[in-house]
């Protein structure tokens, strides 16, 4: 059955302060009675899920514009869509993944080979859960692990694509999402871009290059997202970046020169995901417990300044483990609010304040 998952006010309706979030489907998916007892206490306003078309619809639908279809297994984020609505707290859904039956078997990163019918499964996930207002298409398309490729080699040349194939993608997620927004009478939201911050090289193109080319393919949103993180641990959220291509907060206005050149000054920006790693347990990107809190609360605060900044989003609740194993190095994230272990930083008090918990 639908799952309506919306609190019941309009938060970011009139709000007096910039909406924070978090995005650890890991947790929300594989824990959920951890998760939202924690939750619980941060008190977040939304939460970022990626609803994994791949994993939705392992086979292909006999009629992929119906949410009922057989072939759909919506259970997991059924249950994460209820738990969010008791605890009042809203769902942006990024719509992610490509099944194999849809680019035949070409990988979960690489477009489906026809845009309709990801249109139609936009459609049906937004009749699956009619309560959220905020959707967004795919996660960081600029860089080719996500999809794939980024660059095609045509004669000599070198060519990005990723842009074209993903003006698609996004096409097809505003129209589903939008063609069942207008027979139900409400109102959504559907981000596109939703951008990683650094792109050089074969497999990832510069965020602003990317922008544009979007702009090119004739791409349509309501919302364009983005995020801008550091990265470096030397490297402050006010601090510029030390290179030309990438985006982060400390430029964050090279980003809203092009979206107002290219899609006018009232298009508004969604940060999707953001964060600073910890050490411990990451000795060589990771900053202490302590800046990662200071470091929250200014990049908050930094999007707060700018209006046009509707949602910001922090990645992670919950640090992930080392996926390296033996091999020199840290693998994984580990910019939770907690510890893998579920020891709690200074960031988890910074955020339920930031949250107003």
């Amino acid at each position: 059955m639908p799952i309506a998952c919306a609190p019941g006010d309009e938060a970011g309706s009139g709000a007096e302060s910039l909406q924070i979030g978090l995005y650890d489907e890991e947790q929300l998916l594989a824990h959920p009675d951890e998760a939202f007892q924690l939750l619980g206490e941060l008190r977040p306003a939304f939460l970022r899920v990626n609803l994994r078309w791949d994993l939705i619809a392992g086979s292909e639908p006999a009629d992929p514009s119906d949410h009922r279809d057989p072939a759909y297994n919506w259970a997991a984020y059924d249950d994460v869509a209820r738990r969010a609505a008791a605890a009042e707290m809203e769902l942006l859904l990024h719509i992610f993944g490509t099944p194999a039956w849809a680019n035949g078997g070409a990988g979960f990163n690489v477009a489906p080979t026809d845009a309709a019918a990801l249109e139609a499964f936009a459609y049906a996930a937004a009749k699956q859960f009619p309560g959220v207002r905020r959707w967004a298409a795919w996660n960081e398309p600029n860089l080719s692990l996500f999809l794939a490729p980024s660059w095609e080699r045509q004669g000599e040349e070198l060519v990005p694509v990723a842009a074209q194939a993903y003006a698609g993608i996004c096409n097809a997620v505003y129209s589903g999402v939008h063609r069942a927004a207008d027979e139900a009478g409400g109102e959504k939201q559907v981000a596109c871009g939703v951008t990683s911050p650094r792109g050089r090289g074969g497999e990832a193109i510069a965020p602003l290059r990317f922008l544009r080319e979007l702009k090119e393919a004739g791409t349509e949103f309501d919302a364009y997202a983005h995020h801008p993180y550091a990265r470096r641990p030397d490297i402050s959220p006010s601090t510029p970046p030390p290179d030309r291509f990438t985006v982060s907060l400390g430029n964050i206005d090279d980003l809203f020169g092009e979206l107002d050149r290219l899609y006018g000054s009232s298009m508004p920006l969604w940060i999707t995901e953001y964060g600073y790693e910890t050490n411990p347990p990451d000795p060589e990107i990771g900053v202490s417990w302590e800046t990662q809190a200071e470091w929250m609360q200014e990049a908050y605060e930094l999007a707060a300044e700018n209006p046009r900044i509707e949602l910001f989003t922090w990645f992670l609740l919950k640090d992930e483990p080392d996926r390296n194993g033996a091999e020199p190095g840290f693998a994984g994230w580990q910019s939770g609010v907690l510890t893998e272990s579920g020891e709690r930083k200074p960031a988890f008090d910074t955020f339920r304040e930031l949250a107003g918990g």
